[in-house]
Formats: C-alpha cells, structure tokens, sequence
C-alpha cells in the first residue's frame, strides 16, 4: 500500500500482537566502494534487491536523455592481435611507430610506452618464448596478473568483478568451456604457481565476463579493456544508456562533473568538467551516455550484444560469452516489433524449387 524506491530491501520485519502492528524497516542499498571512477551526485552502486544480478549501478538524480553519466579509465588494456601492428598498445591510437626494444609492441611513443607498466611482464613473456603469437588470446590475462603482482592497489580494483556459476553438461556435471581451460592451461605453463590466482578458470571467467571490447567510431573492434566501475553496468536489451570509446586518437569528452569542480567556488566549473587534450586519464576511455530520460534510482544498463539481433540470438550470445541467459523485460515479454527480427518467410518457400 505504498511506494518504495526499486533500491529499498526491507532488512527487518517485526509483528506486534497486543497492538497488532506490522514494522517494516528498510534500507537504501547503496554500497561504498573506494577507488572507483564514480561521481557520487550521479550515479552510487548498490546490490540487486532480488539478489538475481548483484552489484548494479543506479542514478542518483533524474538524468537527461544525451547526458554523460560515466567517464571511465581502464585498469588495463589490451590491442587485439589483428590490430598489434598499427594500434599504440597504451592508447590504442592508430599509427602507431615507435616500438617496444625487445618486442613487436608499438606505441605512439616514448611517453606511451612509459605508461603501459602491465606490458613488462608480457614482454619478458614474449623474449622467453621468442614468438609473440604464442600468447594469441591471453594478452589481457597476463596483463592483469602482471599488476596483480606488481601493482595490487591496481589490481583491486577489479574486485567488484564477479564470475557466473559454472555451466553443467548432460550428465550434471559443472564445467567450463574450452576457451577458458585452454586459456588456464596456458597460464599455468607460462607463469610460476606464485604467480597465479587459486583458482585459474575461475579468474578467466571472470576478467572474460568482464571485460570491454573497445571500438573505434568507425566500428572498428581494435582491442579489450578492463574496467572498474563500467563492469557495473548490467545488461538490458533495451538499455538506457550507451558505450563509446576514446582512444589517443580522439578529442576528449565534455564529461560530466568532478571531484576538483565540486570544490570550486565557480558555477560554471561545478558544474561540469572540460576535459581537453591534454587530459592525464589513461585511455582507451569508456564513456557512457544516456539514450533516454533516466529516472533517480533507476538502474544503469549497458547492451552487451548487437541490440538488434532476435531474442534467440542475443540470450544465445550472452550465454556463451557473458554466462547468464538474459531475463530482461524484453527477452521476458517480446514487444510486438521484436517479431520482424526472427525473419520473414520467403515468398518463394512454398513453391516447387524446380517450378
């Protein structure tokens, strides 16, 4: 008989016989979580009231339709291996020249090399097996593990990742898919035990799950990157918000208001901050905007697949490289309009072939 925010769980109920009183507390589920890349004024993270997704992102005020909600750098990045030979492996800008002394890595230059700190271990992974293509496919894994040893401050925050339950086959038995064995396997035979994870599928699950295919604006995919705060977004087939990406090669973004513009005295600057080109955030940059008017307390979502592919091919395609089968409303209740995406019969189908 009355309203509640879609963030409020009622964490104690108590029922009083002599007065025949029913006491309902409740509380916001907003979660503090230090080191991520989140304007507290706009969006906070809280846990799923339904406990079906976890962690999600929520808007804290009313959020316009175009309007930036997040700009996000990267715990680390990785330039897939069909664009190694042109893509700068920091920013990902194109045309990259200068390269790596001991390997085939290219940079824009000095200056990018110097801040790609997750290529040394790789790179001393490469000049021990004398082949980069021997580590085809686990470039961001050894990036990752590189700063889980070096730089664990980094590192944490990829804790807010989570990984899916393991899938089971005919016979009941839980287990994971080929890739991520065979990407543990390699794991296991290229670093020292001190050096993994407990659990080598497990992580491989999870940094996969998680992970940003970055794309440039002409739709080029040109590498994966890591992200704390953006792996918050869910998945909605219907979502209310867009990814972008910004590599070197780009102008930075109007984003939206930060820390230091908070504490100034200046309307204009507390309102919003001009990131120029000579912005310091470590690209490639995920930014997110709103597609819609976004209510307070609503969550974020991102779409993880091509939005236009039917409901059969895009929960098929989330399973198998998300893990989860999606249960959004638009997979739940088809709109009308989703019916042309299963494909139309052809006119010619009932005819004899040979007619």
């Amino acid at each position: 008989p009355f309203a509640l925010a879609p963030d409020e769980t009622a964490t104690a109920v108590k029922w009083r016989k002599k007065t025949k009183t029913l006491t309902l507390t409740f509380r916001r589920g907003a979660l503090r979580i230090a080191g991520l890349d989140l304007d507290p004024g706009l969006l906070y993270v809280s846990e799923d009231p339904e406990g079906k997704k976890g962690r999600m992102l929520r808007a804290a005020r009313d959020i316009e339709a175009g309007e930036t909600v997040l700009v996000c750098e990267p715990v680390a990045a990785a330039v897939h291996d069909n664009a190694a030979g042109d893509a700068c492996a920091d920013c990902f800008a194109a045309a990259a020249r200068f390269r790596c002394p001991r390997c085939p890595t290219r940079y824009c230059d000095a200056r990018c090399a110097a801040n790609d700190v997750a290529h040394e271990g790789e790179c001393a992974l490469v000049a021990r097996l004398g082949d980069a293509s021997k580590i085809r496919g686990a470039r961001m894994f050894l990036r990752l593990l590189y700063l889980r040893s070096t730089r664990p401050s980094l590192f944490e925050k990829t804790y807010v990742w989570s990984a899916s339950e393991l899938r089971r086959d005919g016979g009941g038995v839980a287990r994971d898919d080929a890739s991520v064995l065979g990407s543990a396997a390699f794991l296991r035979s290229a670093l020292p035990p001190s050096a993994l994870p407990d659990d080598p599928e497990r992580f491989v699950r999870a940094a996969r799950e998680n992970l940003h295919g970055v794309v440039r604006a002409d739709g080029t995919l040109i590498g994966s990157a890591a992200y704390a705060a953006g792996s918050l977004a869910n998945h909605a087939c219907d979502p209310n918000c867009f990814a972008s990406f910004l590599t070197g090669s780009d102008a930075a973004p109007r984003a939206f208001r930060g820390a230091a513009a908070a504490d100034s005295d200046d309307s204009e600057s507390a309102t919003r901050t001009e990131f120029g080109p000579e912005c310091r955030k470590k690209k490639p940059l995920l930014v997110m905007r709103a597609t819609r008017f976004v209510k307070r307390h609503e969550e974020v979502t991102l779409g993880y697949v091509e939005l236009y592919a039917s409901r059969g091919e895009r929960r098929a395609r989330l399973l198998r490289s998300k893990g989860f089968l999606c249960a959004c409303a638009r997979c739940r209740d088809p709109p009308e309009a989703d019916r042309a995406l299963t494909g139309w019969l052809c006119a010619r189908a009932q005819r004899n072939p040979f007619d």
